[in-house]
């Protein structure tokens, strides 16, 4: 398994026997030299071993040491002339560059399993010709290949190759959220059925349970849940998007980083990308770009390529330049051998060292914001040094603590440099920086006007819950009841408004907060029948004792093993 922690497919002998016999998408003939790339723990091994013995083709084995060494292995493909093979995207990409010569006698090579490069495709479709190569895909749960894309032309236009169509006796389908099918041109997630589907998962039930689904579609059948996003296209193929897993958020906005990688392998220097989301010491998560190129690009040139196509918040805030990918032991890119960044970043610009103090002072700030430990010169650009908008702001927080000066944050914008904001700050008025200090801690504190008024309201009417905040949430799946209450509680450590009560002190209204030994916190757990549940949470609903803390109450219905119902309230 790529993620180290394999599941156990079980796959039955006919999953196998609809790859390598009566398929539509490769004949194997007895005169068929194959060779096995794949080590026999990894699903592509089959299409080798059976499409081999199962035909009557030859099975040419090769040794590690061979495999590993890339002109080695162009040699071998040679001298043993072999006619058939399957290699993942990265291995090929890897023979296409260094020994595209050993591809001259190949009948038909298969490469899937990562996403595309345009550029070596078309490379090895001018040197090998039409009809030769296959672009596969498939997930092990389907057993080695459940599309296929002949590939004899290349969409420029469309700027990736397809997954194709479906194999023989295989069904694919492009599904919503609620299992509805799709039309073309609107990205889903692909599901599968057909004879390549495995059993499940070895010893994981629930596993099995989750990914493999009733198919809504064909009564007595399953479906499976690849995880990975499609959209069919308007001549009947499948374009592969990304995986649903591989969006995520970063300061808000959500990203699907194949969206990014597909746009750094469009720049006609670059032959591999991968992009990752990564988190910083602060738990602050930022993108880094990891690439191979064909000749040095400058940090501020690709940033300027990619902002003709992509957004700011799309804009990886490193790049590292790789001499190739680092793979895996089933020649897919390995990303967590990916290398951090090391704070060192090469923007391409001219190092000029700070001239004065409000430069030197500048330098300082701009290397902490960015935690960065490059040299940063007066011309260096914010953005260019991994600055984003909620950078800047601390950017801009942190210019006005230290010149006593503040600068609007759209400044920062159009004056991204040292050598530029120091100019501003010189010429800019005044403005004192005053910090927000936490108060001595004392025994009790007056309460604020809206603080009095709730409060009086309160003495008024003891029963009402006007000033009530409830909220009720449904939890789907397997819930730890500990690990919530946990969490409450932490809360209630952390946040001395939750441990605060108010009363009356010599005629005073004040606040109290109650130190964390002294807060008695339990989560209401009862298990209810589902048609009682409106009740028992309109019940949960009653007036609060504003003289004891928490002002905060928690329950939790346990409706069924993968079902409960989270209820809050809270005094506002």
């Amino acid at each position: 398994g790529s993620t180290g922690r394999p599941k156990g497919n079980m796959t039955m002998h006919y999953n196998v026997t609809r790859v390598v016999k009566n398929t539509n998408y490769i004949e194997i003939y007895d005169s068929d030299n194959i060779l096995q790339l794949s080590n026999y723990a990894f699903d592509g091994s089959t299409f080798d071993i059976y499409g081999a013995l199962l035909n009557g083709a030859k099975l040419v084995m090769v040794k590690k040491e061979i495999l590993l060494n890339i002109n080695e292995l162009g040699s071998f493909i040679e001298n043993e002339n072999i006619t058939v093979f399957f290699v993942t995207t990265a291995l090929f990409n890897t023979l296409v560059d260094v020994n595209i010569k050993c591809l001259k006698n190949i009948r038909k090579i298969l490469f899937g399993g990562e996403r595309v490069s345009l550029k070596h495709t078309k490379k090895a479709l001018n040197y090998v010709g039409k009809d030769k190569i296959i672009h596969v895909y498939g997930p092990t749960e389907s057993t080695v290949y459940a599309t296929y894309y002949n590939i004899n032309k290349i969409d420029e236009k469309l700027g990736t190759v397809p997954i194709g169509v479906p194999l023989s006796n295989t069904q694919i389908y492009i599904l919503d959220k609620n299992n509805n099918t799709l039309p073309s041109g609107v990205e889903g997630e692909l599901c599968i059925s057909g004879d390549g589907l495995a059993r499940g998962y070895l010893n994981r039930p629930e596993l099995t349970k989750e990914k493999f689904i009733e198919n809504p579609f064909i009564k007595g059948e399953k479906i499976y849940k690849t995880g990975d996003l499609a959209k069919w296209l308007a001549d009947g193929n499948i374009e592969f998007i990304g995986r649903v897993d591989n969006q995520v958020k970063i300061r808000g906005f959500r990203i699907e980083l194949g969206e990014i990688e597909n746009q750094l392998l469009k720049h006609k220097d670059i032959k591999e990308a991968v992009v990752l989301a990564r988190e910083g010491e602060n738990d602050d998560k930022y993108l880094c770009g990891y690439i191979v190129e064909d000749k040095e690009i400058t940090v501020p040139q690709l940033r300027e390529y990619l902002r003709k196509e992509l957004p700011d918040y799309m804009i990886p805030s490193y790049f590292i330049s790789l001499e190739s990918m680092p793979l895996t032991p089933n020649g897919k890119i390995d990303k967590r051998a990916l290398p951090k960044p090391d704070g060192k970043i090469n923007t391409g610009v001219e190092y000029i060292a700070p001239r004065n103090e409000v430069e030197e002072k500048l330098v300082q700030i701009f290397k902490e914001v960015l935690d960065i430990e490059s040299k940063v010169g007066i011309k260096d650009n914010f953005f260019d040094l991994g600055g984003h908008s909620l950078k800047a702001t601390m950017l801009v927080s942190r210019v006005h603590k230290e010149f006593e000066v503040e600068i609007p944050l759209i400044e920062i914008f159009k004056l991204p440099t040292i050598e530029k904001l120091s100019k501003l700050i010189e010429t800019s008025k005044e403005s004192i920086y005053h910090e927000i200090k936490p108060v001595e801690k004392r025994e009790y504190y007056k309460m604020s006007s809206a603080q009095k008024r709730m409060y009086i309201i309160n003495q008024m009417d003891k029963e009402t819950t006007t000033y009530n905040m409830p909220g009720v949430l449904k939890l789907t799946g397997k819930l730890d009841t500990n690990r919530i209450e946990n969490t409450f509680k932490e809360l209630i450590n952390r946040h001395e408004s939750l441990r605060t009560s108010f009363t009356t002190l010599e005629d005073e209204l004040v606040q109290l907060v109650k130190e964390v030994s002294d807060i008695e916190f339990k989560i209401e757990y009862r298990e209810v029948n589902e048609e009682k549940i409106q009740d028992i949470v309109k019940d949960f609903i009653k007036p609060f004792n504003l003289s004891k803390a928490p002002l905060l109450r928690v329950g939790l219905l346990k409706v069924r093993e993968d079902e409960h119902i989270l209820i809050t309230d809270m005094h506002h």
